[in-house]
């Protein structure tokens, strides 16, 4: 059963990634399989989304903020990143094709005015030191307080954390 379900979300993903048309290179769609099976199961990696999620509508609370929903099509293009990352050892906002992540968004068809976008890599599955991180960050911070996001997306792949965040921009 396992198998059939990490063998569906990769199809998934990979045939995302393939209708909005990113040229893969180097990135192989089991990526996100090879996570799954380091953590063990494929539910601990949709809980660790969801924890991240939670942590930061936790902040938000405190700044009484609403909180942000997680939205499925950010966090394919923020599982997308990660991946990236972790595939072709790199660390940065912008990829090894001189992209930023507004390029990824828009390609897979989401509409917005505000957007932002988070990074973190080793910090192990310590949500909470990630957390922290991102708060004793000036530009994190900001991202993760902004009153104009009402959407995120979370990537993990590999040790490395993607938050995207927008607003709910419609035509």
């Amino acid at each position: 059963m396992k198998d059939k379900i990490i063998f569906l979300i990769t199809i998934t993903i990979c045939i995302f990634f393939l209708i909005i048309g990113l040229h893969f290179k180097t990135l192989e769609c089991r990526c996100i399989s090879e996570v799954a099976e380091k953590e063990e199961n494929i539910s601990n990696l949709f809980s660790s989304a969801e924890i991240v999620v939670n942590l930061v509508n936790k902040e938000r609370s405190y700044q009484n903020l609403e909180p942000v929903e997680y939205d499925q099509k950010l966090t394919n293009v923020a599982t997308f990143k990660a991946c990236d990352m972790a595939s072709k050892n790199y660390f940065s906002h912008k990829d090894l094709d001189d992209r930023y992540i507004w390029f990824y968004i828009k390609k897979a068809g989401i509409k917005y005015e505000n957007a932002g976008e988070n990074l973190a890599r080793h910090f192990g599955n310590d949500w909470l030191l990630a957390m922290k991180l991102f708060m004793d960050s000036e530009k994190h911070r900001d991202n993760i307080l902004n009153k104009e996001y009402e959407k995120i997306g979370i990537g993990i792949c590999k040790g490395y954390l993607v938050q995207l965040f927008t607003d709910n921009y419609e035509n």
